[in-house]
């Protein structure tokens, strides 16, 4: 019986585990890695269109970083306290669906 309830704290710990990893956000280069994967198998590029579309979506992906977080601190520098906090609202709820859109396109 203690081996069967090991085991089943073992298997929800891992459960837990994969979940949390899931949720992490992706760098940059890990979304232009995926993302010139899929144009790769959609698109047949071969291994040079592969590797230049990498470094357009790379770069692009750090521009699009860079301009949210540098519009993000100015909008909040122009906002009270109450306001901050429903602005973190809803860039929290903009990006748990950018998450969710991004991950039903695998």
């Amino acid at each position: 019986m203690k081996k069967i309830v090991f085991l089943f704290a073992f298997l929800m710990a891992t459960v837990a585990i994969a979940g949390a990893q899931d949720k992490t956000e992706k760098t940059p280069e890990d979304r232009a890695n995926r993302e010139a994967d899929r144009m790769k198998m959609k698109l047949n590029l071969n291994n040079s269109q592969r590797t230049q579309a990498y470094g357009i979506l790379l770069d692009r992906n750090k521009q699009m970083k860079s301009l949210m977080e540098d519009s993000n601190s100015k909008m909040k520098n122009m906002l009270n306290d109450d306001q901050k906090k429903k602005f973190d609202q809803m860039v929290k709820e903009k990006c748990d669906k950018w998450k969710k859109n991004d991950k039903d396109m695998d």
